[in-house]
């Protein structure tokens, strides 16, 4: 009987996971007004970028969980805009890395703050001490295993 039990929980977050991913990427584009427009994706891939410091179109693959032509079709894109930028790696030219530019750590640092803005909005309907155990417990589940 508990694992029927699991699997009813289980379809449960499932469900709440995807209402609160909607909810937070439907508010942030409603009121993202960044230019060139920056979806949550973008956000995370420049958020890689700059962070990693220089990697590899494979590694933004392998971080967002897409393919690497997906990968390419979304960098090409940032490319376009002036947000990354393909370097030639000192070392090996074969190479590419990729690298965040000015116009990138700007849009970033605007469409970050609209970001944890709508996520403050979404989770205000708690309480700061339910807040503080939401984190402690996204944090428990978010271990690596």
């Amino acid at each position: 009987m508990k694992r029927a039990g699991d699997r009813h929980e289980a379809s449960r977050l499932a469900v709440l996971m995807f209402t609160i991913g909607r909810l937070t990427r439907e508010g942030f584009h409603k009121k993202n007004r960044t230019k060139p427009a920056c979806s949550l994706l973008h956000l995370q891939t420049l958020r890689y970028v700059k962070e990693k410091k220089r990697p590899l179109m494979r590694d933004v693959a392998e971080f967002l969980f897409i393919t690497p032509p997906a990968a390419t079709f979304l960098i090409d894109g940032l490319v376009k805009e002036g947000l990354l930028a393909r370097i030639i790696d000192s070392e090996d030219r074969r190479t590419v890395r990729l690298r965040i530019t000015a116009a990138g750590n700007e849009l970033f640092t605007r469409a970050s703050r609209d970001a944890m803005r709508e996520i403050a909005e979404v989770f205000s309907v708690l309480g700061a001490k339910e807040r503080s155990e939401l984190v402690a417990l996204l944090e428990k589940v978010a271990k690596p295993r």
